[in-house]
């Protein structure tokens, strides 16, 4: 290592490790108090750093220093504040549609700059853990530790590296990377957000299913050829509101149309013909018919998610099926007891 890089260095304070095994570190610059990340690698491309360090492409972490010391790369890059799509999906559960979209098409905006620099830098590692969400709702793309560059004379990559689930296929050595490895990992992160499983766990249904499904493809050749093209597709496939229709009409299907207003026919008649032993008071009777055709209408419209209410209560947000199964259940339950007290207080 170079003196001058040795100075360089030296001016970093360690503060507190974040991968110890991957020697991440959070440091402190000693003199602008500024807050850093430090990465020694010992598997890297040392031009691929140069680059990203000379591009500065908003949405990515600025790099500061690249240097060597031995057999190892030391990158000292900029702090992002923020959360990981990870955390943010464990705290707030399964994205919309229009959540999810955005912040595909804010990846698209970031990716588009990298594979359209010569030689084109392919990101390799698209996923939850790799995209931080600021307090400001900014999106940055971090960990270039398995991007590689393009190189139109090879037709396979020589180091294979990527995330189990979210690698493409050519990433174990079938072919070369390029930019449709990314678009693949970014589907399989679109259904992530959208379901909590990748496409070949669960897939989702719904608007953007056939996208999903493109840039999920084992062909590259059958994927989106870019990025601005998944963006564009996407952005035609902006979700409209949730539908004010009751649940059983928003599909506009005769057959669950016939079978809502079956349930609904019932529903009103055992709540306008409803009697209450020992209560003769026609308010009060009233009031227990009411109070019951406004629970059994809860139960259904929590169940079937009318309007998106399970994205806005905890628990039934959760990105987890078990969670979010017993979340419904729990607020069933919870409306029951409100309810039972209404009533009593009533009788």
């Amino acid at each position: 290592m170079k003196t001058a890089d040795e100075i360089s260095l030296s001016f970093y304070r360690k503060i507190s490790c974040i991968n110890e095994k991957s020697q991440v570190f959070l440091v402190q610059h000693i003199e602008n108090h500024r807050i850093f990340i430090k990465k020694t690698l010992s598997v890297y491309d040392k031009e691929l750093y140069l680059a990203l360090q000379k591009l500065h492409i908003k949405g990515t972490p600025e790099i500061f220093h690249v240097i060597e010391d031995g057999d190892n790369l030391i990158v000292i890059e900029e702090y992002i504040n923020g959360e990981t799509l990870n955390e943010y999906l464990s705290k707030h559960g399964l994205l919309t549609i229009q959540e999810a979209s955005d912040i595909i098409i804010k990846l698209c905006n970031i990716l588009n700059e990298l594979h359209n620099f010569s030689p084109a830098i392919i990101h390799r590692d698209i996923k939850p853990e790799n995209i931080m969400i600021t307090a400001a709702s900014e999106i940055f793309l971090i960990d270039f530790n398995a991007s590689k560059q393009f190189d139109p004379e090879k037709d396979r990559d020589t180091i294979l590296m990527g995330t189990v689930n979210y690698a493409a296929p050519e990433q174990f050595g079938f072919r070369q990377s390029d930019a449709r490895t990314d678009i693949y990992a970014l589907g399989v992160l679109l259904n992530v957000m959208l379901t909590g499983f990748t496409q070949k766990q669960h897939l989702y249904h719904g608007e953007t299913t056939k996208i999903i499904r493109k840039c999920t493809n084992m062909d590259p050749e059958k994927r989106y050829s870019s990025v601005s093209q998944l963006s564009k597709a996407l952005s035609r496939k902006q979700p409209c509101k949730a539908s004010p229709l009751p649940p059983g009409f928003r599909t506009k299907k005769i057959w669950k149309m016939i079978i809502a207003v079956i349930c609904y026919a019932l529903l009103v008649d055992l709540c306008t013909t409803l009697e209450v032993e020992n209560v003769t008071d026609p308010v009060v009777i009233t009031a227990y018919r009411i109070s019951i055709f406004v629970y059994f209408l809860f139960v259904v419209l929590i169940s079937c998610n009318y309007m998106n209410l399970c994205q806005k209560l905890p628990l039934t947000r959760s990105s987890n099926l078990i969670v979010k199964i017993s979340g419904i259940i729990l607020w069933c339950l919870a409306g029951f007891f409100v309810i039972v007290i209404i009533l009593a207080i009533i009788t």
